[in-house]
C-alpha cells in the first residue's frame, strides 16, 4: 500500500477510535468504535510506544496532540505490516458501512472524501 492510503486508514482508525473513547453518539460510536479499538489493542500489545499512545488517548480523546501520536505509532506499524494494514482496512470498511460508521469517517474525510471513498470501496463518503 502506498503512504497516501496508509496516511487514509491510520486517520480514519484514530477518528473512530477518538469516537469511541469520547463516547460520541454513544451506541453508534461504541458499535463501529470497539473493533477496531480491539485490533489496535491487540497490536500495540508489544509495542510500548504505540500501547503508550492508545491509553493516553484513551483517556483525553478531545486531545489533537494525543490523536496526532496515535496516527503517527499506527503509520509506523501499518508501513512495518501490511498485513494489519489491510486487515484494518476491512474493520474499517465494515464499520464504514453502517450509517454511524459512514458519518464518523465522513466527518474525518472532510476535503479528501475522494481518497476515503477509494480507500474504503463501496462506501459512499462525499456529496457526488
Amino acid at each position: 500500500m502506498d503512504p497516501t492510503t496508509l496516511g487514509i486508514i491510520a486517520s480514519a482508525a484514530v477518528g473512530l477510535v477518538t469516537s469511541f473513547f469520547s463516547k460520541v453518539g454513544e451506541a453508534a460510536a461504541k458499535k463501529v468504535g470497539e473493533d477496531v479499538v480491539q485490533a489496535l489493542k491487540t497490536r500495540f500489545a508489544k509495542r510500548p510506544a504505540a500501547h503508550e499512545a492508545l491509553s493516553d488517548l484513551e483517556k483525553s480523546p478531545d486531545d489533537a496532540d494525543l490523536q496526532a501520536t496515535l496516527r503517527v505509532q499506527l503509520k509506523k506499524a501499518l508501513e512495518e505490516d501490511k498485513a494489519f494494514a489491510m486487515e484494518l482496512q476491512e474493520l474499517l470498511r465494515v464499520a464504514g458501512a453502517t450509517e454511524a460508521g459512514a458519518t464518523i469517517i465522513r466527518q474525518i474525510a472532510g476535503d479528501n472524501a475522494k481518497q476515503f471513498g477509494q480507500v474504503f470501496g463501496d462506501v459512499t463518503i462525499g456529496d457526488d
